[in-house]
């Protein structure tokens, strides 16, 4: 499947707009509809390569950006594991959920304190708020943090990709996420 990103005008010297998460939902049904017997085993292939850490959505996000991933992580998590993300490599954008302190009751009302320590119990719940995109790197985007090659044209090798993978995702799942998907398209 070729890659999906979206579209820079030629020419502009404004930066690319960042990718909202109705950009990356659009992406990734256009990507649904795509999709085709030999694409749906690519996906499963890759999904099975990304760590469970990513829901479905997020790993078919990530295929459709990027069809050859091979392991994914964010800036700052490349950068704990020795390696840095070369300069001018666009992100892949995934879905994260933004959460607020669950403070008030429905109606709006602060719950009462308790406990001895005058906290509520119910402090540390979470609600969700919304979505954003969020944006990790294949590592293929990255080099190591000490590369020996002169600036500008690194030729390491890259390290296989750690033993992170994930499990095969059910194919009735894949089947109900693209179907999803391509509803949703349908829809509009």
């Amino acid at each position: 499947m070729p890659k999906t990103a979206p579209e820079e005008k030629s020419g502009s010297s404004k930066p690319a707009k960042r990718m909202s998460p109705a950009d990356l939902g659009a992406l990734v049904e256009f990507a649904a509809a795509q999709m085709d017997p030999a694409a749906v085993a690519a996906f499963a292939d890759a999904a099975q390569r990304l760590p469970d850490r990513y829901t479905l959505n997020n790993k078919f996000a990530i295929w459709a950006q990027c069809p050859d991933v091979t392991e994914v992580h964010g800036f700052w998590a490349w950068q704990d594991r020795g390696r840095r993300v070369r300069k001018g490599e666009s992100g892949i954008g995934v879905f994260a959920a933004l959460t607020e302190k669950a403070d008030d009751d429905e109606d709006g009302a602060k719950p009462a304190k308790d406990g001895e320590d005058g906290k509520n119990a119910k402090s540390k719940e979470r609600r969700l708020k919304g979505f954003t995109v969020s944006w990790v790197y294949d590592l293929s985007q990255t080099k190591p943090m000490k590369c020996p090659c002169p600036k500008g044209t690194c030729t390491c090798p890259l390290p296989a990709p750690s033993d992170e993978a994930g499990t095969a995702p059910d194919p009735q799942d894949v089947q109900a996420l693209i179907d999803a998907l391509t509803e949703d398209a349908d829809e509009q």
